[in-house]
């Protein structure tokens, strides 16, 4: 289990949103794993239409070590990193929120990420760990 306050620079933090529709980070830093040649189009939030300059995966470090997030684009025009929680649905975690706080778990039920409330968001730490990831499926699902 990991949890976060609000003490976190925007570069290495991520917000768990039920408003968008795949995970997107700002930095390529962040990425453990990037492919350049994909630039799909993405409509933000407050209507603007933005190309990503690739996708890949970003790594989050919790207490039982790095757990990866596959399928993040990479869209230098945020204003900050987003997690969606409907493709965290999709990937088989369980999402609540109870108590102030937004809990992940994995397939097996067990948490995976416990993200205290910090205004009327839940920001989540990357701290991005420096690891060669595993091989991810290739998946061609549209936005």
């Amino acid at each position: 289990m990991a949890t976060h306050t609000c003490s976190s620079s925007s570069k290495d933090v991520g917000y768990v949103d039920s408003g968008c529709t795949i995970h997107m980070a700002k930095e390529p830093s962040l990425f453990t794993s990037l492919d350049k040649a994909v630039r799909t189009k993405v409509k933000l939030g407050n209507g603007k239409i933005v190309q990503a300059k690739g996708k890949g995966i970003v790594s989050v470090h919790i207490s039982k070590g790095p757990k990866y997030i596959h399928d993040v684009l990479l869209i230098p025009d945020l204003s900050q990193n987003l997690l969606s929680v409907a493709q965290l649905l999709k990937k088989g975690y369980s999402i609540s929120f109870k108590n102030n706080c937004c809990v992940i778990m994995d397939s097996t039920n067990s948490e995976v990420v416990k993200v205290e409330m910090c205004g009327n968001s839940f920001p989540l730490s990357l701290n991005q760990v420096n690891q060669t990831t595993l091989v991810s499926k290739h998946d061609d699902s549209a936005l």
